[in-house]
C-alpha cells in the first residue's frame, strides 16, 4: 500500500458530497464501507442480465471496432508511403537547384570568356574599313574616328599588363596575335602621324594670313582636331613637340606683329608727354612760356603763348584778379568731354574704364599715355585669356606648370615688346597723374585676371607695379626737391602780389589732390604716402615763409599784416582747390590747411581791427586786466567822441581793405563777416567796461549796438 499520496487521497475524499455528508453526520465509516460494496454487488447481479441480452450488439460492435483498425492500418501505410515521395520530390528540387546554379555560373563564365575573347580580338583585328580610311580619307570631322580606332589598338598591343588573370590570358604585347599585327599597326600609325602632321602645319601657316580671326579660327577649326594633338602626343612624341613648337613660334610671332602694329597706331596719337621742368615750384620764366591765358605780373597784363596740350599744370600759371585758370579747367586746346569739370575728372572720362574696350585709332584725337596704356593692356590680356584657355584644350594641359610653360613660349616676346614700351615711356615720364592712373588700371586689370581664374600675366602684372611705382616715388621725390630748390632761390618764382595768392600755390594743392584723389582708389597702397604728403605740405608752407621773406626785400610785403594776406590768399587758393576736385573733408592736409587758415585769418582781423580801431581794443584789453587802472569819466569821453565820428569810416575802410586784398569773393565775404563780428565783440565788451565803470547816460554820443549792426547789414547786403 502506498502511503505517500494519502493526504491527497483524503482531501479529495473529503470534498465527496457522499463522503462529507456521511462524514457530517457521525456515520462509522467502515460499517459506511461495507454497505456500500454491498450495494455494488446488487447492482453488478442485476445488470447481468443485461450485459446478456446486449451481448449480440456488443460482438457486432467490435467486429466493426476491428474493421475501423484494419482500415486506418491501410490509411497509415499509405500516408506513410506519400510521405516518402514527398521527400524524395523534396531532395530532387535541391538537387534541380544546385545543377541551376552550377549551369548560372557556367553560363557567366562563359560569357565573361565570350566578352574578353572578343575585345581582345576586336583590337587585334585591323579591319579593311579602318586602313582604307587612315591610308585614303583626307583629315576632318570623320578622318578623326579611325584615329580614335587606331590609337586604341595600338595603345592595345602595346599594354604590358595581364589582360585576364582569372582566364590567364597573358598581357596583349606578348601575344602572338599582337606580334602579327604589330607591323600592319605601325605602317598605319607612320601613315596617320604623317597626314596629321601635315594637317595641322597646314592650319597653323592659316594663322599667319592677314586679317585672320585668331579666336575664330582657334575656337571654331582647330578645337575640333584637339584629339589629332593627343594622337600625336601618345603615338608620335617627336612630332608632337614639333607640331606644338611650330604652334608656338607661329602664334608668337602673329601676337608680336599684331601688338607691334597697334603700338605703333597708337604711339602716333600719343599726347606730348609733360617736361622735366614742369613741376610743383616750376620756375617763372618756366611758367610764362608753358601756359595759356593771361597772367598778371608787376602790373602789366601779359598774353602767353599757347601750351603743350598734355602739360600736366595746364592754366596753374598766375591769373587775373578776375580769372584763376587752373589745370581743371578745359584747356583750350582741348575743350571738355562732357563728363567732369576737372582735369583729373576728364583723364579719367578719357582713359575709360578698366574693362572697356582698347581704343581704336580712326582720327586724329590725341590720347594720353594712360589711355594708351590702358588698351595695349585690355588687348593683352584678352589675348593672352584667350590663348591661355586653347591651349590648356588644345595641346590637353593639365598641370599649371605646363600651361605656363607653353604660354610663355607664346607671350614672352609680346611681354617683352610691351615691357619695353612701357620703359621708354616711362624714362623720360614726369606725368604723376599717368603713372597713377596706370597703377590703379594695372591693378583693376589684376583683379579681372583674378576673376577669370587665367593666373597667367601675374607675374607680368608683378613686373609692370615694380616699374610704375619706383617712376612714381622718383617723380614725387622731383617735385619735392623742386621746392627745396626753390626754399633756396626764391627769387626764380618770379613776383610776390599779396593781393593773390602765387601760382605754386594752385600747383601744391592740383598736384596734391591728384595724388590723394587717386591714391585713395588703390586697393594696395603705399605705407610710405602718407609721411610723403605730410613732408610735401611742410615743404609747401617753408616755400610760402621764404616767398615771404623774398616779398619784404622787394618791399612788397613790408608788415605782418600784408605777410598775413599773403597767406591768407595762398591757404584760400589750396582748400578752394581741394573743394573743387571734391577730396574727402576727412583728407588731413584740408583739416591742416582750414587750421592754418582760420589762424591766420584771426591774426590778419586783429591788425586791421587794430588799425581802424585801436583806441577802444587797447582800451578794453587793458580794463579786462585785474590790476587795470580806473579811467577817468574824460578819457572814456574821449574814446566815445573817437569811435562816435570815425566808426563808420573804419567800417568803410575794412570793407575796402577786404576787397583789395582778397580777390576771391566768397572769401572777401567770409573774412568781412568774420571781421564784423569780431568788431561788434570787442564794441560790446567795451560797453560792458563803460557801464560797470560809468553811468552811460553821461556820453551822449554813444553809438548803441543796434545801430552799429543796422550799419553791418548794408555791408553784408553789399
Amino acid at each position: 500500500m502506498n502511503l505517500s499520496n494519502i493526504e491527497e487521497d483524503l482531501e479529495r475524499f473529503q470534498q465527496d458530497e457522499v463522503v462529507r455528508e456521511a462524514l457530517s453526520k457521525g456515520v462509522d465509516l467502515r460499517q459506511y464501507s461495507l454497505q456500500i460494496d454491498e450495494e455494488l454487488k446488487s447492482l453488478q447481479v442485476a445488470s447481468v442480465p443485461e450485459y446478456i441480452v446486449e451481448a449480440p450488439a456488443t460482438a457486432e460492435l467490435f467486429e466493426e471496432i476491428n474493421a475501423c483498425d484494419t482500415m486506418l492500418e491501410s490509411m497509415e501505410k499509405i500516408l506513410l508511403g506519400f510521405q516518402s515521395d514527398l521527400g524524395g520530390i523534396s531532395d530532387e528540387i535541391k538537387h534541380l537547384q544546385k545543377e541551376s546554379m552550377a549551369m548560372n555560373i557556367k553560363v557567366k563564365n562563359r560569357r565573361a570568356v565570350e566578352d574578353t575573347l572578343k575585345k581582345f580580338l576586336q583590337n587585334m583585328v585591323v579591319s579593311d574599313n579602318l586602313i582604307v580610311g587612315i591610308c585614303q580619307e583626307r583629315v576632318s570631322e570623320k578622318y578623326l574616328k579611325y584615329l580614335e580606332q587606331l590609337d586604341e589598338k595600338i595603345r592595345f598591343t602595346r599594354d604590358q599588363n595581364p589582360f585576364s588573370d582569372s582566364l590567364n590570358i597573358p598581357a596583349p604585347c606578348d601575344s602572338a596575335a599582337a606580334q602579327d599585327v604589330e607591323p600592319q599597326l605601325e605602317r598605319l600609325r607612320l601613315k596617320a602621324v604623317a597626314k596629321v602632321r601635315a594637317f595641322l602645319l597646314e592650319q597653323f601657316t592659316a594663322l599667319r594670313r592677314p586679317k585672320t580671326n585668331l579666336t575664330m579660327m582657334q575656337q571654331n577649326v582647330l578645337l575640333k582636331y584637339k584629339s589629332c594633338v593627343a594622337f600625336l602626343r601618345n603615338n608620335a612624341p617627336a612630332v608632337y613637340n614639333e607640331v606644338k613648337n611650330t604652334y608656338t613660334e607661329t602664334i608668337s610671332q602673329v601676337h608680336v606683329k599684331v601688338f607691334r602694329s597697334y603700338y605703333a597706331s597708337l604711339l602716333k596719337v600719343q599726347k606730348p608727354g609733360v617736361a622735366v621742368a614742369d613741376v610743383i615750384a616750376a620756375g617763372d620764366t618756366f611758367v610764362r612760356e608753358s601756359y595759356t591765358g593771361y597772367a598778371d605780373y608787376a602790373g602789366v597784363r601779359t598774353k602767353k603763348k599757347q601750351p603743350s596740350s598734355n602739360n600736366i599744370f595746364q592754366g596753374i600759371a598766375q591769373a587775373s584778379k578776375a580769372d584763376y585758370t587752373s589745370m581743371y579747367s578745359p584747356p583750350i586746346s582741348e575743350g571738355s568731354d562732357g563728363n567732369s569739370d576737372t582735369y583729373l575728372g576728364r583723364r579719367q572720362a578719357m582713359l575709360g574704364l578698366p574693362d572697356s574696350n582698347p581704343l581704336v585709332v580712326r582720327d586724329s584725337t590725341k590720347y594720353h599715355f594712360e589711355c594708351i596704356f590702358r588698351s595695349v593692356q585690355k588687348h593683352l590680356m584678352d589675348a593672352a585669356t584667350s590663348e591661355y584657355l586653347f591651349t590648356s584644350q588644345f595641346f590637353s594641359q593639365t598641370s599649371n606648370k605646363d600651361r605656363r610653360d607653353i604660354f610663355n613660349q607664346i607671350f614672352a616676346r609680346t611681354l617683352s615688346l610691351c615691357l619695353e614700351q612701357l620703359e621708354n615711356y616711362l624714362y623720360n615720364c614726369y606725368d604723376i597723374t599717368a603713372l597713377l592712373l596706370m597703377i590703379k588700371v594695372t591693378q583693376a586689370h589684376q583683379l579681372i585676371m583674378e576673376r577669370r581664374w587665367v593666373p597667367c600675366l601675374d607675374g607680368y602684372f608683378d613686373h609692370i607695379n615694380m616699374m610704375l611705382w619706383p617712376r612714381f616715388k622718383r617723380v614725387f621725390e622731383h617735385n619735392l626737391k623742386s621746392i627745396d630748390n626753390a626754399i633756396k632761390a626764391a627769387d626764380t618764382l618770379g613776383p610776390i602780389d599779396v593781393a593773390r595768392p602765387h601760382y605754386v600755390s594752385r600747383r601744391y594743392a592740383e598736384f596734391t589732390s591728384i595724388v590723394e584723389s587717386l591714391t585713395s582708389q588703390l586697393r594696395s597702397k603705399d605705407e610710405m604716402m602718407e609721411h610723403n604728403m605730410d613732408l610735401l605740405r611742410e615743404q609747401y608752407r617753408a616755400l610760402l615763409k621764404a616767398l615771404a621773406i623774398q616779398g619784404e626785400k622787394y618791399r612788397v610785403l613790408t608788415t605782418p599784416k600784408s605777410k598775413l594776406i599773403f597767406y591768407i590768399n595762398n591757404y584760400d587758393s589750396v582748400l578752394t582747390t581741394f573743394s573743387q576736385v571734391k577730396l574727402p573733408t576727412e583728407s588731413g592736409d584740408i583739416k591742416k590747411f582750414e587750421e592754418l587758415l582760420a589762424t591766420s585769418t584771426e591774426l590778419y582781423i586783429e591788425e586791421e581791427l587794430m588799425e581802424c580801431y585801436g583806441r577802444v581794443i587797447n582800451f578794453v584789453k587793458a580794463q579786462e586786466n585785474e590790476d587795470a587802472k580806473r579811467p577817468s569819466i574824460e578819457e572814456i569821453q574821449a574814446l566815445v567822441d573817437d569811435f562816435g565820428a570815425n566808426w563808420k569810416g573804419g567800417l568803410e575802410m575794412l570793407n575796402s581793405a577786404v576787397l583789395t586784398y582778397f580777390p576771391t569773393f566768397s572769401s572777401s565775404r567770409i573774412i568781412l563777416k568774420q571781421m564784423l563780428t569780431q568788431l561788434v565783440l570787442y564794441y560790446t565788451r567795451f560797453l560792458d567796461i563803460v557801464k560797470k565803470l560809468h553811468d552811460v547816460k553821461k556820453f551822449t554820443r554813444l553809438v548803441s549796438i543796434p545801430t552799429i549792426l543796422q550799419e553791418i547789414k548794408v555791408y553784408s547786403r553789399g
